[in-house]
């Protein structure tokens, strides 16, 4: 499967515009937004509305910067091309899309671990296992800011030691775009507004 991920558009339509020709260039099999495609909630149906132009289907958490009354309406009427799999799972074949967003402070997060603990119980059934969160995990390379030090989750990190998922996608700390990680086998990307095409 070739997944082209992506993060923190923040309403730019230049870099959406990127994403689109990527989408199309690199004929990708689905797309994957880590959250804050708006900036603050403006403009989310123009967004989309650009976004479709790919012809891809897109798996899509919040991300601090979604107004999130707005993004569940705007999951029912694009439900034939938004997946909203927030706090929940998608499965396709084989893999199986665990999502997170919204959630941007806790250092420990104990309904995300509830939703890890249910998970683990029917993990073993999915060969491949993609989780995907809007905060980057604990203690990595996406989630240092200079200055401040290692801001993410720890919760996220206890739950890639759990699942050993394949690949785990999150954004939300612009100084960390682009850059990639291993905790144990799992690939760790914040694939940043400009987007990454991995496959898996």
């Amino acid at each position: 499967m070739k997944i082209l991920a992506f993060s923190d558009i923040q309403g730019n339509l230049a870099l959406l515009d990127n994403i689109v020709r990527t989408a199309k260039k690199r004929n990708v099999d689905l797309m994957i937004c880590a959250g804050d495609l708006c900036d603050w909630g403006e403009d989310l149906i123009k967004l989309i509305e650009k976004l479709k132009e790919a012809g891809k289907p897109l798996l899509m958490i919040p991300g601090n910067h979604e107004d999130i009354p707005e993004f569940k309406k705007m999951c029912k009427k694009y439900k034939d091309f938004v997946i909203n799999f927030n706090r929940g799972l998608y499965s396709l074949g084989e893999y199986c899309f665990l999502g997170y967003g919204e959630s941007i402070f806790e250092v420990v997060d104990k309904e995300f671990e509830e939703i890890v603990d249910k998970f683990s119980k029917m993990a073993d059934i999915y060969k491949k296992l993609i989780i995907v969160t809007h905060a980057p995990p604990y203690n990595t390379e996406l989630d240092r800011i200079p200055g401040l030090g290692h801001v993410g989750s720890k919760s996220y990190r206890k739950a890639i030691i759990k699942l050993k998922p394949d690949l785990y996608i999150s954004g939300h700390i612009h100084e960390s775009e682009g850059k990639l990680d291993k905790l144990g086998n799992t690939l760790l990307i914040n694939p940043g507004p400009v987007g990454k095409v991995i496959e898996i």
